[in-house]
């Protein structure tokens, strides 16, 4: 499995900072659900914020509400099999390998 070709969500799983959770909870709802160490309010401070999700680094997020942490080769397995979308994208793999397999078989009887 090349771990370079996998996204963030499958490479990373979030747990919830059992120590700071519902302290920063509080602020966070205070806040209107955005994240309390970001200046701005905008879609992408709105907590969980996309500088949490989208980075490629194992650790707290910014106002330490959440952790982000590696997932195990069998995790990553196990989180590709359960997700609907991992479930849609091996289904069109398949759709179109068939099709490129199709046109590959008709090559192969042309030049026989």
């Amino acid at each position: 499995m090349n771990k370079s070709e996998l996204s963030v969500e499958e490479r990373f799983k979030i747990l919830r900072n059992v120590e700071k959770y519902a302290a920063v909870t509080e602020k966070i709802t205070a806040n209107d659900g955005y994240c309390i160490k970001q200046k701005n309010k905008t879609e992408a401070t709105r907590c969980m914020c996309r500088d949490f999700t989208e980075s490629n680094a194992e650790g707290p997020c910014k106002c330490g509400r959440f952790i982000k942490a590696k997932r195990t080769d069998h995790e990553i397995a196990q989180y590709k099999k359960l997700t609907p979308w991992a479930l849609e994208e091996q289904r069109k793999k398949e759709a179109t390998e068939k099709k490129n397999d199709g046109g590959k078989q008709k090559y192969r009887e042309a030049t026989e």
